[in-house]
């Protein structure tokens, strides 16, 4: 261990490792999620975003690790332009000229997770979730316009449907679910709706086809 410092559920570390006999550093940023649920504030986003220009500074290979049920939004933290500090520390991360591998360790939701998963590779522990939404705020989000539980419901198994699509599809194929529904799908339903290609789905699931199909330009 080089160093390591916390400020609040930021962690950051800088340590030494022996690769194939060969000393090498690298550095940590890391969501505390005992202190605060892990959620940062503007401060933890600026503070993080110095730690990332040390480590670009000294072409130090930087590892992160994502748990947080999303960044702080009280009054206080908006007013000190929470947006800003999360946009910014996304730059930062997308600017940088060294590898950098983001794990989420538990929870990745929102605004608090995006910034660490801005990396070259992505990475999840098996229970990990990672979203750009937490179900509390879609749940605001539903009172706030009156979205009727008859509406989210169907929305909820039309996303279920698809997800089976995508993931029977995605196992015939040979690659992985996310490979397939960001790739692969959206090339798949354009297809059928230039009939280049057919398919037959289960009655249950052809409406929902037909629906992603017809989104398309």
């Amino acid at each position: 261990m080089i160093a390591e410092e916390t400020e609040g559920p930021l962690y950051s570390a800088e340590i030494e490792i022996s690769i194939s006999g060969r000393i090498r550093r690298l550095g940590f940023i890391a969501q505390n999620h005992k202190i605060q649920n892990g959620a940062w504030s503007p401060n933890h986003h600026r503070k993080a975003a110095e730690k990332v220009r040390f480590f670009a500074s000294h072409s130090i290979p930087l590892v992160t690790f994502i748990d947080t049920p999303g960044a702080v939004a009280d009054a206080e933290a908006n007013l000190d332009n929470q947006s800003h500090s999360i946009s910014f520390l996304i730059s930062e991360m997308a600017n940088l000229q060294l590898p950098v591998i983001g794990v989420v360790f538990g929870c990745g939701y929102s605004g608090g997770a995006i910034p660490l998963a801005t990396a070259n590779i992505l990475l999840s522990v098996r229970e990990g979730v990672f979203n750009t939404i937490h179900p509390k705020g879609l749940s605001n989000i539903a009172h706030k316009y009156n979205l009727s539980w008859q509406l989210l419901n169907r929305l909820r198994c039309d996303g279920t449907k698809i997800k089976s699509i995508i993931g029977s599809l995605a196992k015939t194929m040979h690659v992985s679910k996310s490979t397939f529904s960001t790739l692969y799908f959206p090339y798949l339903l354009y297809c059928i709706k230039n009939k280049k290609i057919d398919l037959e789905f289960d009655e249950s699931l052809e409406e929902i086809v037909e629906k992603d199909v017809a989104l398309i330009k």
